[in-house]
């Protein structure tokens, strides 16, 4: 029996801006040293250029290493390239959900949502820097509604 998938996602692009930034300020930096009178121009740049790729890759990273969905009645996020790390929580046992977002998370529309079950005192489960947090936070009411449903 195949199992339904509600949703899947990564970090939103948006909840890496500060790493954006950084790339662009030092790819910036490192092309405009190339046109000074420095005698170092070249190695400056260099390390200019080296610290552009380390905030991009840095981003790709955090992105592509976050994995998070909705399905089956479960609550799944994945954390990891290499060595990988599941947390779950079924929608039934759920007791907190909390949506955080700060105020550029409103304005671009990510955020983060925490799952918690009774008897914890951390969330279990933590969707970071999701886009449009608001309609997956409604996803997991609609179900975990549905799934209470048919019980006394």
């Amino acid at each position: 029996m195949a199992v339904r998938t509600e949703w899947t996602g990564t970090p939103s692009w948006w909840n890496y801006f500060g790493r954006t930034l950084g790339t662009v300020a030092f790819g910036f930096a490192a092309v405009v040293l190339l046109f000074t009178q420095l005698e170092q121009k070249g190695m400056l740049s260099s390390f200019l250029a080296l610290g552009a790729l380390v905030f991009f890759l840095s981003a790709c990273w955090s992105k592509f290493s976050n994995r998070f969905s909705i399905s089956g009645g479960r609550i799944s996020a994945t954390y990891g390239l290499l060595s990988q790390e599941t947390h779950e929580i079924d929608v039934r046992d759920i007791r907190d959900l909390i949506l955080k977002q700060s105020l550029p998370g409103r304005i671009l529309d990510y955020g983060t949502l925490e799952f918690s079950s009774a008897g914890r005192d951390e969330a279990e489960v933590i969707f970071v820097g999701i886009s449009d947090p608001k309609s997956v936070k409604e996803l997991v009411t609609d179900l975990k509604q549905g799934s209470s449903g048919g019980q006394g």
